[in-house]
Formats: structure tokens, C-alpha cells, sequence
């Protein structure tokens, strides 16, 4: 496995029936060069409009990919660089122009877990039943404590995710803020500084002083990534229902590789992820997408099952 080497080009080499794959390393100007009978790629599929070569991506219908293949991919290319070009485009009625890779931002907090969690039950002394009992300060008698689950709000933070282990630690980390689309492509153009203020905010709204409590934040807004550029894969940016679901098909299939005599290979090179799974934004949907890539590897005479329509990513991941 080879850290901090982000890919630069994939290309075919003729020669040896094999993927050429050049990586560059942080740091360094240096380039290496890998050659595999297989390209399984994981890299968030827009990234490819500029790493496979003209070779592999060209117009012909007889080199490089399948034409299906390269069809669906540069479907995907208009939804993250030219949405509004993407067929079945509708303006939306805040102006936001969704992409692809959807925007997504998140706050984080270190805290004292009894902001609320609550403050540990105590033995104190009962003067009335001139007695020991086990009791919790008058301010929290009645207040429900958390263990784990989330808020939500109608404030631009959206959410606030509260752990769900380790309940007898003195601190714990939770999500401050965890937002879409618009909002987080806003909250993305301000400072880190401005994104923790908005966000103890936002958890003002609960209780001024869980918000005061609130310690050592940190934010990331995923559309401002390096080699990412993105929380998940939107198809509803690629275009209509059907027209997604047939190019999210064809990628599924993976593909072979035009050779010199101008035969089709087996299909060689396969786009997985979450992206490519009817689980965008979840581990589970990586999962599923290497387990096809596999499968095809295995068996390319065995299609992976269409799908006969796309899940909406605004529910299986935002949840509304």
C-alpha cells in the first residue's frame, strides 16, 4: 500500500495487455509507475475526467473503454462540472446548484461528558430524613440526561450527535454540526474560526451553558477536500431518474479495454466506493461495491443486477 501517493495518470499499455498507473508522491516531485492486469479505483469517479488518458477515455467506439462505459462516466463529469447541463436539470428554489460530490459540513467538540450526560448521582445528606442519600444537584432534578442519539434543529447546525460508548469517561466528542447542500456549501467558504462560532450558536439554541462548555472544536467541510471533493455521490445530480439509473448501470459493469486487434478484454477496470452502490454515504455500500467488482472479476459473463431505480441520497443520507 502506498500512503500520500495520489495518482496522477491511468493509462493502457498495449505491450503488455496491462493498466500503467502513475502516482506522484507529497513532498517530493518524483513519479512511480505501476502496471496491473486489474484497475479496481475508489478515487471519487469526477477525479477521473482528468486521470485516464485520452486513450482510454476517447470518443472511438472501438478503443479504450466500452462506449457505455465512457458514456456514463462523462454523464457523471457534466453532474459534478456543468449540473445545469445534466438532462431533467431543475433549478432549485434557494438558487443552490447541486453537484455530483455532494457538499457536506461537520463540527466536532470535546466536551465534559455531563453537559449532558448530567453530573454524577452523589451520597449527600438529607437533613429531613437525617439520612444518607444518593442524589443529583436541585438544577438537574427533572432534566432527562443523554446517552447517545442525536438533537435535531431547525438551526443551520442542523443536528448534534452525542456518543454512544464510554459513558463513564469524564470527556467525550460529539457532532457539533453536521450540514447539507446550501449550508454547507456556505459554511464551507467561511474560516474554521467562523464555523465553531456559528456552531456554539447553534447549541446555544439547547442550553447556554452546554454551548459555553462546549471545548477544542474542529471542522471540515468535505467539498473542500483534496482528493475528495465531496461528502458522497449525488446522482440526482447526473440527471432524471432514468437516465441516472442507466449510466449508475453501466458503471456497476465495470469495463474491458479495446485491444489492438480490436477485440473487447474482459471487463479489467472497475469504479467502486459507495458511490457506486445503492448506499451512497455508508461503509456498508463500499462494501457491496468491491464485493461486485469482485463478482465480475470472477465471473465477466455474469452482469452485476441492474437497478431498476436509483435511492433517493437525500434520504439514505441526510434523512430527509
Amino acid at each position: 500500500m502506498a500512503l500520500t501517493s495520489p495518482v496522477k495518470s491511468i493509462d493502457w499499455d498495449e505491450a503488455t495487455k496491462q493498466f500503467k498507473i502513475t502516482v506522484s508522491q507529497v513532498g517530493t516531485e518524483a513519479l512511480i509507475e505501476y502496471q496491473a492486469d486489474y484497475c479496481i479505483c475508489n478515487a471519487a469517479m469526477p477525479f477521473l475526467s482528468k486521470m485516464l488518458t485520452d486513450k482510454l477515455q476517447n470518443n472511438s467506439a472501438s478503443s479504450g473503454f466500452e462506449s457505455r462505459f465512457k458514456d456514463a462516466l462523462n454523464a457523471v463529469f457534466v453532474g459534478q462540472f456543468e449540473p445545469t447541463q445534466a438532462p431533467g436539470y431543475t433549478p432549485s428554489e434557494n438558487g443552490y446548484i447541486s453537484h455530483f460530490l455532494a457538499s457536506t459540513s461537520k463540527v466536532g467538540w470535546q466536551a465534559d461528558r455531563n453537559l449532558w450526560q448530567g453530573n454524577p448521582i452523589t451520597t449527600v445528606h438529607d437533613d429531613d430524613l437525617q439520612a444518607k442519600v444518593m442524589a443529583v444537584p436541585s438544577s438537574e432534578q427533572g432534566v432527562v440526561p443523554i446517552f447517545g442519539g442525536i438533537s435535531w434543529t431547525n438551526d443551520e447546525i442542523q443536528q448534534i450527535w452525542y456518543p454512544s460508548t464510554a459513558y463513564q469517561d469524564e470527556k467525550g466528542v460529539l457532532t457539533g454540526a453536521y450540514n447539507f447542500d446550501k449550508v454547507a456549501s456556505d459554511w464551507g467558504k467561511l474560516s474554521v474560526t467562523e464555523r465553531l462560532a456559528k456552531a456554539r450558536n447553534g447549541a446555544a439554541k439547547f442550553n447556554q451553558q452546554f454551548a459555553e462548555g462546549l471545548q477544542d472544536g474542529l471542522a471540515i467541510a468535505w467539498q473542500n477536500m483534496p482528493h475528495i471533493k465531496g461528502g458522497w455521490a449525488y446522482w440526482q445530480a447526473v440527471g432524471d431518474a432514468d437516465y441516472a439509473t442507466k449510466q449508475f448501470n453501466a458503471i456497476a459493469q465495470g469495463s474491458g479495454v479495446y485491444l489492438g486487434d480490436g477485440t473487447l478484454s474482459d471487463a479489467c477496470f472497475f469504479v467502486v466506493g459507495d458511490q457506486i452502490s445503492s448506499l451512497p454515504g455508508w461503509q456498508e455500500g463500499a462494501i457491496a461495491a468491491a464485493l461486485n467488482a469482485i463478482s465480475r472479476i470472477a465471473r465477466p459473463d455474469v452482469e452485476i443486477a441492474h437497478l431498476a431505480n436509483l435511492p433517493d441520497t437525500r434520504l439514505m443520507v441526510q434523512g430527509i
